[in-house]
């Protein structure tokens, strides 16, 4: 079993997601990956979460933050760059 690390340098959630995502996909089943990142002030809601139900929208967006929504289930989570995902 091979372990790799890799560590993000940049906070844009759009990207973080889609590089785990990719990770997921991709991985090889020998190889156990361990992806750390961080994103700027992000809500980051289950694939069948009404976004309205989870938080203020508008007021996210006007905030500068990023709504997101994971290909997986569960419930809705915070990031910003005091957690480590």
């Amino acid at each position: 079993m091979q372990l790799e690390i890799i560590i993000s340098d940049q906070y844009v959630p759009y990207l973080n997601l889609a590089v785990e995502q990719s990770l997921v996909n991709e991985n090889p089943s020998d190889t156990a990956i361990m992806y750390l990142w961080k994103n700027y002030r992000t809500v980051v809601i289950g694939l069948n979460q009404n976004p309205y139900a989870e938080c203020n929208v508008e007021q996210l967006l006007k905030d500068g933050g990023y709504l997101m929504r994971r290909t997986t289930g569960g419930g809705a989570v915070y990031h910003d760059l005091q957690n480590l995902n």
